[in-house]
């Protein structure tokens, strides 16, 4: 290629790399302007729902779940939480009202109590237990995830053990 050639590729490899540099930046200033003429702090911006190593569970030695079929599959069961969790995310109401057996009142706080169930107590600690782990409180996100297998998240999948009757090294 001529040098001519190659100057001209160069300045306008350059010239590319300024206009998106000044796009990025211009990008971030008028966010940061409509956020603060808005009252919003940015930088107190809630971040993506993530797991904490400090408190979550490492899961990475725990057996997988097998199917009905005998299929090892990517579930675990932990039993400080007597919940089944997967590496795919599900809504966390869904999976935290089986611990309710007769489900939840209207308020989606409470496991609703027909008057006659002795277990009522145990089956309402479970589900704020749940709740606890799996609603975002502090993050921007659908459900929290519940403990970690190397950089691997996983979440509540289903309250109990049922989904979880055998186990087998997981593949």
């Amino acid at each position: 290629m001529h040098p001519l050639g190659i100057l001209a590729l160069v300045s306008l490899i350059a010239i590319t790399l300024t206009m998106v540099i000044y796009f990025m930046t211009n990008s971030v200033v008028t966010v940061s302007h409509i956020a603060g003429k808005n009252g919003i702090n940015i930088q107190d911006l809630p971040e993506q729902c993530d797991i904490n190593y400090n408190t979550s569970p490492d899961i990475s030695e725990l057996l997988c779940c097998k199917d009905s079929n005998g299929n090892t599959t990517d579930l675990k069961y932990i039993e400080l939480y007597d919940m089944v969790v997967s590496n795919v995310p599900r809504p966390y109401l869904a999976v935290c009202s089986q611990f309710c057996r007769n489900g939840v009142n209207n308020d989606h706080i409470t496991c609703t109590d027909l008057g006659n169930d002795p277990d009522i107590d145990s089956q309402q600690h479970k589900f704020n237990q749940c709740i606890g782990l799996t609603k975002p409180s502090d993050c921007i996100g659908d459900v929290k995830p519940v403990a970690y297998d190397g950089i691997a998240r996983y979440y509540a999948y289903s309250a109990g053990k049922s989904l979880c009757q055998t186990t087998a090294i997981c593949t």
